[in-house]
């Protein structure tokens, strides 16, 4: 029987042997690395691009919500200015509305209206008058009155043509004056072209 031949591993020196069992340990975790870690690290690195893409978006969409709050601000600041711009300078003449409030500004100054006529209106550039005549009877500290109330109403307002006379005495002593005045009111002008109406294909 012939004798068992030796392999070159055997043969090798305790020292080779070690290197050879280092080699493949290095060998088996470059293995490890490359199909283990470098697949955590490829996932990672897409995760952080995500994560920076989601945390742009969230910047971008913190950016317009900031902006809709400006918008919105704004907007109510300049419907705000518009309602007390109307009240001022109304878009229509409200005729029914002011004599009332002729009346009612009379009555609490104290001031006995005779007469009160509205006037045709005076159309302008920029606005239209609408002048109501007034004639009444009162003290003088009561026109004086009436005169301040009307100018704390909220839309624009002017006394012109002031007219006062025949000044009389009454039963307590109380000197009273007959006068007359323009009370004019003003409005915003129809927009040119507004009134025209499109016909229909029939002419109707």
């Amino acid at each position: 029987m012939a004798p068992r031949r030796e392999s070159s591993f055997d043969t090798l020196p305790v020292a080779g042997k070690v290197l050879i069992l280092i080699v493949l340990l290095a060998v088996v975790f470059a293995l490890f690395y490359v199909s283990i870690y470098g697949s955590l690290s490829d996932d990672l690195t897409s995760a952080k691009q995500e994560h920076q893409r989601l945390q742009t978006q969230l910047q971008t969409a913190s950016q317009r919500q900031q902006r809709y709050l400006e918008i919105t601000q704004e907007l109510a600041s300049r419907e705000a200015l518009d309602r007390q711009n109307k009240r001022i300078l109304p878009i229509s003449p409200e005729i029914p509305a002011f004599l009332a409030d002729i009346n009612r500004i009379s009555e609490l100054s104290g001031v006995s209206l005779m007469q009160i006529e509205p006037k045709p209106t005076e159309t302008a550039k920029l606005y239209t008058r609408a002048p109501v005549s007034v004639k009444a009877n009162a003290a003088f500290f009561q026109l004086a009155k009436l005169t301040y109330n009307m100018s704390r109403v909220d839309r624009v307002v002017s006394l012109e043509n002031i007219k006062i006379d025949k000044p009389s005495v009454g039963a307590n002593g109380e000197v009273t004056l007959d006068t007359s005045f323009l009370a004019t009111t003003f409005f915003r002008p129809e927009p040119t072209g507004s009134a025209a109406q499109p016909k229909t294909a029939g002419g109707k």
